[in-house]
């Protein structure tokens, strides 16, 4: 019987093993398969939840038709004029149209999510100052040994009232009511910060002298006054208050006013969680795939929270000793090594509260939901890795590549699917920016690691509205009003092209580099905290940095891995094994301390057969005030030992360390890999960026030609396989590529600036034509000259007549002066005869275009272009006798709302932050936004509209 199990096990086997090998060796080339989650989803703000059924339905709907795969809807402050459609947040009536928005969701496909509360951070009315941010103050006393020492302690916090974009004089306070809740008009109001002039609770008070320490806590009588009989010596009494930091809900929406919660302490986010408990208690689970927390942002405020109810104990517990006994050196204005180390304790019991009590508390709270969360961890003063590592999307934002690997990072490390990114946040001033900026803005996401892309957003705004309509102001404006939106699904195929490949596979990296995070929790600053964005600002000059930059420049992949991550990592066949990805080596950059226990982890890692790699020298110091003089004697007899057992190389120093090697690199980081025979890619060496995933038979390349001029030439790639297939993820054109072998892999590429593409290699030959390139020939060149027919097909806040052209230019400068004040989507018509061109394919160029393009030629659709160059490969049996050539063009809202300016229209009508410029230049008198200076932008179709013959490149 076994026998016979055995013999039917292995004929399985055997007929998977050769249904592989078909499968791989006649593998069906083409895009994978779309899913809600490749495409593009937005943000979607609901402005004072002023919304109604009629608009849901026709406005998702044409969310879904112009290729969004998902929203995330978050409720902000409202319009004014408006007050009465109002819906209070998480309301009865809230809850019933957040009901019917899901069932609208499932009908047209689309994913939603949700932030938890209004604006950000976490927060509302039911916040109570008990559970609200808070913040240590500090009073100080002297006290003469033989004396008794008799004060009231007493710590009165100062008022302090802030709103957004308004001027408040400090007695206004005297109108602000207390709970926050109790006040009516918060709406206009627009709080940002509010500490009302109290008494605050004490925390601890103790005396220290010397190396001796009493509490006195617990001497204070009811009335603050305490009687203590001082013993000998000169002591000083520190007494600690917990104040109330005052943050507000920034952006809040009606019903969502309130303070911000101390992310510290679990209680309080429970608290808070509770009232959605109870408002959701009617909606089926899962109420949405995904819960959203937005950028930390508590400390843009006057003042850091910085503390929370029970810290003093949760430090005990965490670091091993009491802060108390230290507040002298904690307090204390000198800098010394014995104050750098309790202040790297202080911030990493921080970094410890806000990821066990916030991120893992709400986190499992959103499980229980049969929800996910989504989560921006940046801007927070925590180790911002593992925040992004203990979320299910991490989510970043911002303009750097490095910036975007800590999140990515975090999910390459522990084998999430997806880590997602705030997606064009102010990109350009206001009214702006163009399709090809927002596409040049993900590509850089995409390079980072990112494969989720959230536009930064869409706003609510009801179709008879009118235009502009509802806008937030830190927004591209990704809506219907925006003249682009007409050719907006052309990016989001693009978008949903790229994140087909990039959301399938495994991460690519080839090392990884040490987060010396300790150092920067070393460091004095003004004041207790320090915040972390991922920014470069944060660590530029510092040999992290470095390292970073020298991989990068290189053609190395490497993800970031923190203290808590690395302790997880196994050896595996002489590479570094993690929950989703396996690395050749780990390095380790320069750093003044670390934490002991990481350091042995990382050499017990050498010994068990991997490389580690020391970039200069190996650490100085422990990390940490506990027990570090003891540390230190264990910590240099370790690297006493290490030190001699070194061997002298070109450019470093080595010692085998049990089955693995341990290395002190004196050459940048990636010379060292190199010296170490590690490959790298050659792709930066001709301006091309890249991100490479591993596949099941090959690997992936996203690829970006990042340079100003045309590339075109043999490109190496270090992971070649038998076959490549180019997938031009903006026309949707696939192809074998041309292949050669000169020691390396190299595949011929073609690409324009800005162009992108994405290549597949596979280990097995695939069976698909080859990618085609062709180029323009000059000669023959034909100008398409006549009368252009110009109408205007829809479009605000004018509408010009229609013209007939002799010659192309911008609509500003055309005799009906309407144009120049029209922002929308016009037609240019024109026929012309078939071009004398015996080439089998022509490239039709459009020349100047401001800003993208519809092209139909003979009524066929041909291809819809959102950047430069604006040219299109065409078959020639598309052309007839005589042929029709229709241009549908859009423009920017830029000139629109110059009119609007100009001409006293008001559309700023938004409470709370009523619309503030991002350039200073653009700043009216009444502080806000305007355009009426503006001279009109370049718009529609400026030509010259050119045939040319097409030429195929021959490598």
């Amino acid at each position: 019987m076994k026998k016979k199990v055995l013999v039917i096990i292995f004929t399985l086997l055997s007929l998977l093993t050769i249904w592989l090998y078909f499968c791989e060796k006649y593998y069906i080339v083409r895009w994978p398969e779309v899913k809600k989650e490749t495409k593009p989803w937005s943000r979607w703000w609901w402005m004072g939840s002023a919304v109604d059924r009629e608009n849901l339905e026709k406005l998702m709907k044409m969310y879904a038709e112009v290729g969004l795969g998902g929203l995330e809807l978050t409720p902000i402050y409202g319009v004014h004029g408006y007050e009465e459609k109002f819906i209070p947040y998480l309301s009865n009536e809230w809850i019933e149209i957040f009901k019917f928005t899901l069932k609208l969701a499932k009908k047209y496909n689309l994913g939603l999510d949700m932030a938890t509360g209004t604006g950000w951070p976490f927060g509302g009315p039911w916040v109570g100052e008990d559970d609200a941010a808070r913040y240590i103050a500090l009073k100080m006393y002297k006290a003469r040994g033989g004396t008794t020492f008799l004060d009231t302690i007493k710590y009165i916090q100062s008022p302090l009232i802030r709103a957004i974009y308004k001027r408040l004089d400090i007695k206004d306070i005297k109108d602000i009511k207390r709970p926050i809740s109790m006040n009516e008009n918060l709406q206009e109001l627009s709080l940002e910060q509010v500490r009302f002039p109290v008494s605050l609770p004490i925390v601890s008070i103790v005396a220290l002298f010397d190396t001796n320490y009493i509490d006195l806590t617990d001497s204070v009588d009811i009335d603050g006054v305490l009687k203590w009989k001082v013993p000998e010596g000169d002591w000083s009494i520190y007494a600690l208050f917990l104040g109330w930091h005052g943050k507000m809900v920034e952006r809040a929406a009606p019903g969502g006013e309130g303070f911000v919660i101390d992310h510290f302490n679990k209680n309080a986010l429970y608290n808070y969680l509770s009232k959605f408990n109870e408002a959701l208690k009617s909606v089926k689970k899962p109420y949405v795939r995904a819960f959203f927390n937005d950028s930390y942002e508590v400390d843009d405020a006057v003042g850091e929270s910085n503390w929370t109810r029970n810290f003093l104990k949760e430090f005990k517990n965490r670091r091993g000793y009491k802060l108390e006994k230290c507040l002298n050196i904690f307090f204390g204005k000198d800098t010394t090594e014995e104050k750098e180390r309790i202040l790297c304790d202080y911030r990493e019991t921080i970094s410890d509260l806000l990821l066990d009590e916030f991120t893992l508390n709400w986190k499992m709270w959103a499980h229980s939901k049969k929800s996910i969360v989504r989560n921006q961890a940046h801007g927070s003063p925590a180790n911002i890795i593992d925040l992004y590592a203990n979320s299910d999307i991490p989510e970043t934002e911002g303009n750097e590549i490095f910036r975007f690997k800590f999140a990515s990072s975090a999910s390459n490390i522990t084998g999430k699917k997806l880590t997602s990114a705030e997606a064009a946040t102010w990109l350009n001033e206001h009214f702006l920016t163009t399709l090809g900026d927002v596409k040049k803005c993900v590509d850089l996401f995409f390079l980072g690691g990112i494969n989720h892309i959230f536009y930064h957003g869409t706003t609510y705004s009801p179709l008879e509205e009118e235009w502009p309509g509802w806008l937030f102001y830190a927004s591209v404006n990704f809506s219907p009003s925006n003249p682009f939106w007409t050719h907006f699904n052309k990016l989001n195929e693009y978008v949903t092209r790229v994140q087909s490949f990039l959301q399938i596979g495994k991460p690519s990296s080839d090392v990884l580099v040490y987060y010396p995070i300790h150092d920067f929790w070393s460091k004095m600053s003004r004041g207790l905290l320090v915040h972390f964005s991922g920014e470069i600002k944060d660590y530029e000059g510092s040999d992290f940095y470095n390292v970073s930059e020298s991989l990068y420049k290189n053609g190395y992949t490497f993800d970031y891995i923190s203290d808590r991550l690395l302790q997880k990592a196994k050896e595996s066949r002489g590479e570094i094994k993690t929950k989703g990805c396996n690395y050749k080596a780990i390095i380790v950059p320069y750093c003044k301390y670390i934490n002991f226990n990481t350091f042995k982890k990382i050499l017990s890692l050498a010994n068990e057969g991997c490389t580690v790699i020391f970039n200069k020298s190996l650490p100085e110091k422990v990390s940490g005030f506990d027990n570090y003089k003891s540390k230190t004697i264990e910590f240099e007899k370790i690297k006493n030992e290490i030190e001699a057992e070194l061997t002298d190389f070109a450019g470093y120093k080595m010692y085998n360390s049990g089955k693995g090697r341990v290395v002190i690199s004196s050459v940048p980081a990636d010379s060292v890999l190199r010296l170490l025979d590690y490959k790298s890619e050659a792709l930066h060496k001709f301006g091309l960026s890249f991100i490479r995933k591993k596949i099941r038979g090959g690997f992936i390349y996203f690829i970006v030609n990042n340079e100003e001029k045309k590339e075109e030439d043999f490109i190496p790639i270090a992971y070649g396989g038998r076959s490549v297939v180019l997938f031009n993820p903006m026309s949707g054109r696939f192809g074998s590529l041309k292949k050669k072998h000169n020691g390396m892999d190299e595949v011929f590429l073609s690409l324009n600036p800005g162009e992108s593409v994405i290549i597949r290699t596979y280990n097995r030959k695939v069976n698909v034509r080859d990618y085609k390139f062709f180029t323009k020939s000059k000669d023959d060149t034909i100008e398409i000259r006549g009368k252009w027919l110009l109408t205007p097909i829809e479009g605000n806040p004018v509408f010009p007549e229609r013209l007939e052209l002799e010659e192309l230019k911008s609509w500003h400068l055309l005799p009906d002066t309407l144009w120049a004040s029209f922002s929308g989507v016009a037609k240019y018509q024109i026929r012309f005869k078939k071009p004398a061109i015996k080439q089998k394919y022509l490239v039709l160029s459009l020349g100047k275009v401001k800003e993208t393009a519809r092209v139909f030629i003979n009524g066929n659709e041909v291809a819809t272009l959102i950047m430069p160059p604006f040219e299109i490969l065409i078959d020639s049996k598309m052309l007839k006798e005589n042929n029709l050539l229709e241009i549908e063009v859009t423009n920017l809202m830029a000139n629109g709302i110059a009119y609007l300016d100009r001409n006293g229209i008001i559309w700023k009508k938004f409470y709370n932050i009523n619309f503030p410029p991002r350039r200073r230049e653009n700043m009216g008198q009444d502080r806000l936004f305007t355009a009426k200076h503006w001279k009109p932008v370049e718009s529609g179709l400026l030509g010259p509209v050119r045939i040319f013959p097409a030429e195929e490149i021959k490598p």
